[in-house]
């Protein structure tokens, strides 16, 4: 595993048919800024289509967009060389050595302290993620700033991300 692979090479290596299913893909009148926070540009793309801030459709694809970002960006545990992916988010997330096993991957993933919408967002920008010190800053971090909850129930479906899924309430 190259520990020293960038993370903008990371997204100059996503096929086309992954940028295809990112979900501002949908919407080709969208002007993208595709190095743009991820919360930002869901509003601007939410006051085009109208979709109002408290309303079903905003939530439904606000989710939609995260979860679709996240697997256009890194992804899903499914493919030929898994073992590799979870290598590659260990390191995004700062580890020195990534483990040598998914499990260990996992177990290590687990004690990280990440924001996920700040995950993408370092992605996208080809930034390096911040990790918190404790839980309790995540969580509290997490909590009052706007845009930073990532949708719980569709977490879960994916192991990368379930694997980095804090508690918050």
């Amino acid at each position: 595993m190259d520990n020293h692979r960038s993370l903008s090479q990371a997204f100059d290596d996503l096929t086309l048919a992954e940028r295809a299913n990112s979900f501002f893909a949908r919407f080709p009148i969208f002007a993208l800024n595709s190095t743009a926070l991820i919360e930002d540009e869901f509003e601007r793309l939410a006051k085009e289509q109208g979709w109002a801030r408290n309303s079903t459709a905003y939530r439904r694809n606000r989710n939609r967009c995260l979860i679709e970002e996240f697997v256009a960006r890194f992804g899903t545990v499914g493919g030929a060389s898994k073992l590799e992916k979870w290598q590659e988010l260990c390191d995004e997330v700062g580890m020195e050595d990534a483990p040598n096993s998914i499990t260990q991957c996992k177990k290590a993933l687990n004690s990280v302290n990440v924001n996920l919408v700040d995950l993408i967002n370092a992605r996208r920008a080809g930034e390096s993620v911040k990790c918190f010190r404790t839980r309790k800053e995540l969580v509290a971090y997490t909590r009052k700033t706007p845009g930073k909850i990532f949708p719980k129930e569709l977490a879960k479906q994916d192991g990368f991300i379930r694997a980095l899924l804090v508690q918050l309430y």
